[in-house]
């Protein structure tokens, strides 16, 4: 990436979060919701050759137009890369190259829409060099080619003898034709006890023995002690299913040296068709097995640095609940009170969300049985004077939602939880509030929320409703889960949101 031409610097949002993500081996840029780069950690210098107090309040479209776009190589497929990294937002990925003094380097890009305070509307752009992995993933593709080439070709040539051939020039043709091959030949197949006849060129090049030094002896000499069993019983098996092997397995250089491969074991017959011999050819994996560990080691450090971020989140938002509850002791207002109650529960729910996430082992989804019935508990706990004589029946199989999906549907059952601890029981009188969650085709859940109260009014429109929290539970049903919302007739209030499953 080439310096771009100064900017005029904006703000500067330093916090702990920052200083984390300068330890981070990727490039990282933060946006907020006006399109500036207000977070550009030490690796994303280095990669783009912008200084920090540069980038830092400059447009997002200048800083790709100037560093990345004059620099394309490939990698676009046709779509218009600029635009995707000037844009961003959820589910924009990519992967591109870029012409620099050393050649030729790959980039991929991830974003992440940001919906929470203090970035909300914004968004987060991770850059990873994979110029490394996507040369070892070329060379690996063209030796793997190659090797199939001549693999293919020698049993093209194999079947096409004559069967007049004696078993013995069938085998020296299929050995000498895959030369370049990690390939050998032994006896009857029984384990380790097996002879070695013949040894291919790449066998040489690969195990580190010549020809000479291995024929006639067993097969114990290329494999692990511990591997005894297994290959006896494989052979076994291809012996009397008359079928080849294929797997995973550790083989052992002259040296001493121990290595991935993958083996595939051939029964060869004679003219009766007996297994009378076996070809064995092998690939060395060893740099795939690397590769494979980076690419695990990448994942398990993405995922200790979402957790971080979901335990931040939710500590923050503790923080705000705190302030608002320390703010409401200024007041005897009890409507104002009441709104800041309000307010910390819509807080409080948000926050118990980003902690099951942090607490859990897959950060796709919450199971919603176990998040409502905390959350349930801490409503009733907070309205512990209209709750008492008030019982709760859930019925929640077997659901689990997204992030996505799981925040609205938490806020709508906490605003409707709320309203019917606080209003359907006046007076002390008792009563039942009921939730049910299904999955339908489609698929389509339903999310049904009785009391067995004294009601709504008979003209409640809740597309004209003044009251915030009906407002809102409409709102997030509509336009956050692209539902519809319905209240239902008799004793009692009912809501009924039918909304579908969102599309990643």
């Amino acid at each position: 990436m080439r310096k771009a031409a100064p900017r005029e610097k904006g703000p500067h949002r330093e916090d702990d979060s920052g200083r984390i993500l300068d330890l981070l081996d990727d490039g990282i840029v933060l946006v907020d919701e006006a399109g500036k780069i207000v977070l550009f950690n030490a690796r994303m210098e280095q990669l783009s050759g912008i200084p920090k107090e540069e980038a830092l309040g400059m447009a997002i479209r200048d800083f790709i137009a100037t560093s990345i776009a004059p620099h394309l190589a490939g990698g676009t497929n046709g779509t218009d890369l600029p635009a995707i990294l000037s844009f961003g937002g959820e589910g924009r990925e990519a992967e591109f190259a870029l012409f620099s003094p050393g050649g030729e380097r790959w980039f991929s890009y991830t974003s992440r829409a940001l919906n929470d305070a203090p970035y909300t509307g914004g968004r987060i752009d991770l850059y990873r060099d994979i110029t490394k992995l996507k040369r070892s993933d070329q060379a690996l593709r063209e030796r793997e080619e190659r090797l199939l080439a001549i693999f293919l070709r020698a049993m093209k040539m194999s079947l096409s003898r004559d069967r007049e051939l004696t078993e013995r020039e069938r085998r020296l043709s299929a050995i000498f034709e895959a030369a370049h091959n990690v390939a050998f030949v032994t006896t009857d197949p029984r384990g380790m006890e097996s002879r070695i006849m013949d040894f291919s060129p790449g066998a040489e090049m690969i195990f580190g023995y010549w020809k000479a030094d291995v024929v006639g002896e067993k097969l114990a000499i290329l494999h692990l002690p511990e591997d005894r069993e297994r290959l006896t019983e494989i052979h076994r098996k291809m012996k009397r299913r008359e079928v080849e092997f294929s797997g995973e397995i550790t083989l052992v250089r002259k040296n001493g040296e121990q290595f991935p491969a993958l083996l595939t074991i051939y029964p060869l017959r004679d003219e009766s068709g007996t297994v009378r011999a076996a070809l064995s050819v092998c690939i060395d994996i060893t740099i795939l097995k690397r590769a494979e560990a980076q690419i695990r080691a990448s994942l398990l450090e993405k995922e200790n640095l979402l957790r971080e971020i979901h335990h931040r989140v939710k500590n923050n938002m503790q923080v705000v609940s705190a302030l608002l509850v320390l703010q409401s002791k200024k007041t005897k207002d009890r409507k104002i009170l009441e709104m800041f109650r309000d307010s910390e529960h819509r807080i409080k729910t948000m926050a118990l969300i980003h902690e099951k996430l942090y607490q859990s082992r897959s950060f796709g989804t919450i199971d919603l049985a176990e998040y409502l019935t905390r959350l349930i508990q801490y409503l009733f706990r907070s309205y512990e004077e209209r709750s008492a004589g008030v019982t709760l029946d859930l019925d929640v199989r077997e659901i689990s939602l997204d992030i996505d999906t799981a925040l609205p549907c938490s806020l709508i059952i906490n605003e409707l939880v709320s309203n019917s601890l606080k209003y359907a029981f006046p007076d002390g009188k008792g009563g039942k509030i009921s939730i049910r969650v299904t999955k339908d085709e489609g698929p389509v859940y339903t999310l049904e929320i009785r009391d067995d109260g004294i009601g709504l009014p008979a003209d409640l429109d809740l597309e004209t409703t003044e009251t915030l929290g009906l407002r809102l539970v409409h709102g997030l049903a509509v336009s956050q889960l692209g539902g519809s919302i319905e209240t239902g007739k008799g004793e009692g209030t009912s809501f009924i949101i039918r909304f579908p499953e969102m599309k990643k």
